[in-house]
């Protein structure tokens, strides 16, 4: 990207000028353009991992909620288990989903940047490039 401005023969100081602006109007259209992209990248990770955290949350709620007293007293009636042993399996299997699905968010969040590194590295080296041109 990074260009020696000299001016042509003929060329007068107002046209290296506009060249020179039209080189940062599009450098800028560029940026933004790679702005865009990562940030829309960054935006599905995103997503996926609040997909992953939410469906440990959801699964874990739903299970508790509809299968709670049924397996307890399931237990007690075909096994004749105390009550209390029931709970405890009970407790037992559906920690072990929610944290399955728990570390599963946790795994896929450590892929998600927020920060747009590309984007924030190419605008410090265009920076450079241009500090370079105009002194």
């Amino acid at each position: 990207m990074a260009q020696n401005i000299s001016p042509r023969e003929g060329e007068g100081l107002g046209e290296l000028v506009g060249d020179i602006l039209r080189d940062v109007q599009k450098l800028i259209q560029q940026e933004s353009l790679l702005l865009r992209t990562e940030v829309r990248q960054e935006w599905d990770k995103a997503k996926n991992v609040a997909v992953g955290y939410s469906a440990g949350a959801v699964a874990a709620r739903l299970a508790a909620v509809t299968g709670a007293l049924f397996l307890v007293f399931a237990l007690n009636a075909w096994f004749g288990l105390p009550i209390w042993a029931g709970f405890l399996i009970e407790t037992a299997a559906l920690g072990g989903t929610a944290f399955y699905f728990l570390r599963r968010g946790a795994e896929l969040k450590k892929d998600l940047d927020l920060v747009p590194r590309q984007t924030v590295e190419s605008v410090k080296e265009n920076v450079t490039w241009f500090k370079k041109q105009t002194s």
